[in-house]
């Protein structure tokens, strides 16, 4: 599995996969160094700048972590190793100002994968990671906006699928319960009212609301 990612600071950057292709250490030409985990099976490492990009690639042995010129950081966790196959790989980093100096690598699970892209995701975001069907582990499909036209004079389509994904997911993974339903119904509300507001006439806003 080959992967790649651009670096985004401070938000958090998701390590999409593009494809196996030979050894990137002999491609890009670059030297090797070896990080050991820490005790939480987390990886700290150099962030590089925002222009450059890092390249990671899954064995069964270990993962490579491609840092523009300065090297490769090869990750021997087992956790990580363990779950990578089905979720997707992420890079936080730290939250106090100016404090970049380091980030940590995790495994994203899918039920967290779906929780960031319903609640911590904007719907621009959202529908790119839902035309990449990124990740691939979760459930993409939608019918729509099944019980009102999907275009009422207005963009609501990306809402709807998003509502849907919210379902499917919340259900595939035994986690849709009355609450958490509330809560994507609600997700779904406040999305289709964020589409009426890119309305600039107050009577086309007024009708946009009503019809959400």
């Amino acid at each position: 599995m080959e992967v790649h990612l651009q670096w985004q600071i401070p938000q958090l950057a998701v390590i999409k996969n593009r494809g196996a292709f030979g050894d990137p250490a002999t491609k890009l030409g670059i030297d090797q160094h070896t990080i050991p985990p820490e005790k939480d099976n987390s990886i700290r490492v150099e962030p590089p700048t925002t222009e450059r990009p890092i390249y990671a690639r899954a064995t069964s042995s270990s993962i490579y972590l491609h840092v523009s010129s300065k090297g490769i950081v090869n990750m021997k966790s087992a956790l990580i190793l363990s779950t990578c196959s089905m979720c997707t790989l992420i890079l936080s980093a730290p939250t106090a100002a100016g404090d970049l100096s380091t980030l940590t690598i995790r495994a994203e699970t899918p039920q967290q994968a779906t929780d960031r892209l319903l609640f911590s995701s904007t719907m621009a975001q959202f529908t790119a990671a839902r035309n990449a069907k990124d990740p691939p582990s979760l459930n993409w499909e939608s019918d729509g906006c099944s019980h009102s036209p999907d275009k009422p004079g207005f963009n609501f389509l990306p809402s709807c699928y998003r509502h849907d994904f919210g379902y499917r997911n919340y259900k595939a993974q035994d986690r849709f319960t009355r609450d958490n339903k509330k809560k994507i119904d609600r997700l779904f509300r406040s999305d289709l009212y964020d589409e009426c507001a890119k309305e600039e006439d107050d009577l086309r806003k007024t009708e946009c609301t009503e019809i959400a």
